[in-house]
């Protein structure tokens, strides 16, 4: 039981991963696609400092980041703590027991998720007051 649960678990992580990149398109159709993509790159890069990261481009990147990954950590909060409360539930006394124990580590990673979410918006803060 206890192996199906964690497939499941997996199956599912992988399904959002997939999910959230999917949007975008990274395979080209052709090979002469191909070279003319990565000619345009040169040539962006030799005419323009159009590769260097800019301010707001460095904030949005991280904040698509931080919201991607704050997303996943709560869905696997979610899934986790669902997991804990049916084994809770449908288990004996003594797997009950160890549900318990389980909800210490439980505790300690809603407290990192959050956390980090907490401190990231913190650090923008007092960065985008500088620049």
């Amino acid at each position: 039981m206890l192996n199906k649960i964690k497939f499941v678990f997996c199956l599912i992580i992988v399904i959002v991963i997939l999910l959230t990149f999917s949007t975008r398109s990274i395979a080209a159709s052709s090979l002469g696609e191909i070279i003319s993509d990565g000619s345009n790159f040169i040539n962006t890069g030799v005419n323009s400092n159009a590769i260097l990261p800019t301010e707001n481009s460095i904030k949005e990147t991280s904040e698509l980041l931080m919201n991607i990954l704050s997303v996943l950590g709560v869905i696997i909060l979610v899934i986790w703590g669902m997991v804990l409360g049916i084994k809770f539930i449908t288990g004996s006394v003594e797997e009950q027991a160890e549900v318990k124990k389980g909800l210490f580590p439980y505790g300690v990673g809603c407290i990192i998720i959050f956390g980090a979410y907490a401190i990231w918006r913190i650090v923008v803060t007092i960065a985008s007051q500088f620049t």
